[in-house]
Parts: C-alpha cells; structure tokens; sequence
C-alpha cells in the first residue's frame, strides 16, 4: 500500500495546477484523477479513514512516487501532522511554489470574487485584510482562510513548519515557472530522480482574470443572468436558490467587473511593505532572493 509520497504543497494561485500537470507527466510518477482530494485538509474526510481514501488514492500503484496536489494542505497544520504520521514508500518530498504575495493576493481575490463568495471591492478587501491580526494561523479550511488574501502570504513560519514535517523540500518561484518552464521540469526530473517531468501549457480554468472572455462567451454571459434569475426564483426547490443565485451573481460580474481590476496604488505600496520582512527571511532560507 502506498500512502501519497509527493506532495505539491501551493500555495494557492500560484501555479499548481501547471506544475501537477507537469509531474503527471512523468511515468514514475502517479498523479492523482483529482488533483485536490482535500482528504489531509478535511477533518470531515480524514475521520472516514482509509476506505475513503481508497476512493481517492491508487494505493495498488507500483510507481515510484504517488502525488498528492491541494494547495490548501499548505496553510494547515493539522494537515501536515496528519500527513507525517501516515507511513510512506521512501522519503516523504514536499514541492512548494511561492509568489510575489501580493499579486497571489490579487489573484486570490479574483478567485473568491468571480465564484461569488467575495463581495467587497478589492480595496475594501484588501484594507479590512491590512488592519486584521497578521498572527492569525487557521485551525482549519474555511472562507476566512480563502479570503485572508494578503495574510496568506506570511511565507517564512508555514514552509519551517513543512520543512520541519517532510523529509525533503522543494521550492519553486511562480516567475521561473512562468517564464522558463522548461528548465523547471528539468529541474524536478533531476531533484526527483525520475524521467519525463514536462512542460505544459499553463492554464487554469479558474484564474478568471488571466482568461479573457471571447466575443462568443460576452455574448452568452450578457444573456445567462436573466434566465439564471428567472430559474433562481419561485419554480425550483428552495435548496437551488442559493447555487442559483450566486451562480448569477458570478456571470454578472463576469461581464460587468474588468478582469484586470487592482487594488489602488496606495494600498499596493501599503501591501508590500508588510512583507519587507518576509523577503528577508526567504532570502536566509532559500539562498538566494524571491523574485519579487
């Protein structure tokens, strides 16, 4: 039986969706159907036990390393504690991508926003985030945790504390990623002792603000709010009201809110220079400076 033995930790919008498809490319490594299975991240799922995890893991697979891909586990504590105490085929390997804080933010936000979960601006958002308590550590995954944008992006305390619970760690900056791929996977083959990690188209279906809508989706959209509301009404099941509704919402700001909204230029300068400190540190952990 092998319990997951790769780990690609996040964080969150910062290119893991690429870089899981990269390593799944790999024939020693076995990339999961989901790429996040939220069993480690879920006290819900991890009380149901191994025979849910059979549902997710493929712990008949021979291959060298077994992948495991929610960003999520990144943040969690109890994640990590629940990982390390599972046994494992060989050393247990964390791969973290890191991003320019701020940016991840933004991206964060546009997540949260175009799902119809986050319903201030993105100063208001960003503001409310700047005057919260910045030793906040979540206990478990929940909205706070999604829509704590710029306080999830304290980097230094999380990666000792993953560098503390695995055996080997990896980071990655989300800039060499997105600009030289290519030297990433041969970067990974080569750490990882394996063949075949590749590049890859970089997409993500939900980074809403890095996708621009085509002429043909304007036009679909422009049209689905008004039949989404009808549906959302009386004529179905209370329990669909709300999906609906926020469904609605979503497309309506799709269409109405430029993709490329940010934060206003004092809030960015405000923003940055709370992580002086944390470049700083990463720099004394890395070797080397983060990009941003």
């Amino acid at each position: 039986m092998l319990w997951p033995n790769l780990y690609l930790l996040g964080v969150p919008k910062a290119g893991s969706t690429t870089l899981a498809r990269m390593l799944g490319e790999a024939h020693e490594i076995h990339a999961p159907v989901i790429k996040e299975s939220g069993f480690f991240a879920s006290a819900r799922q991890w009380e149901r036990g191994h025979d849910y995890a059979q549902r997710t893991f493929d712990f008949a697979t021979t291959r060298r390393y077994s992948l495991e891909a929610t960003p999520w586990n990144y943040y969690l504590q109890p994640a990590l504690e629940r990982i390390a105490s599972l046994p494992h085929d060989g050393p247990l390997t964390a791969i973290v991508l890191l991003r320019d804080p701020v940016e991840r933010a933004i991206s964060m936000y546009h997540d949260q926003h175009g799902l119809g979960i986050e319903q201030r601006t993105i100063d208001e958002a960003f503001s409310d985030d700047l005057e919260a308590d910045w030793n906040w550590s979540p206990d478990d995954l929940d909205d706070s945790l999604k829509s704590s944008y710029l306080r999830g992006g304290q980097y230094v305390r999380r990666l000792r504390a993953i560098d503390n619970a695995f055996d080997e760690l990896v980071v990655i900056d989300f800039a060499d990623l997105a600009s030289d791929a290519k030297s990433i996977a041969n970067r990974l083959s080569g750490l990882l002792g394996v063949d075949g990690v590749a590049e890859v188209s970089q997409q993500n279906a939900r980074s809403r603000e890095a996708v621009p809508i085509s002429k043909t989706v304007g036009r679909l959209a422009d049209a689905l709010p008004t039949r989404l509301r009808e549906l959302a009404g009386t004529h179905v099941v209370p329990k669909l009201r709300g999906p609906l509704s926020r469904a609605t919402a979503a497309v309506s700001r799709s269409v109405e809110t430029p993709a490329a909204q940010r934060p206003s230029a004092s809030v960015i300068v405000e923003a940055s220079s709370r992580f002086e400190s944390e470049r700083e540190g990463l720099a004394l952990m890395l070797g080397q400076q983060p990009s941003w």
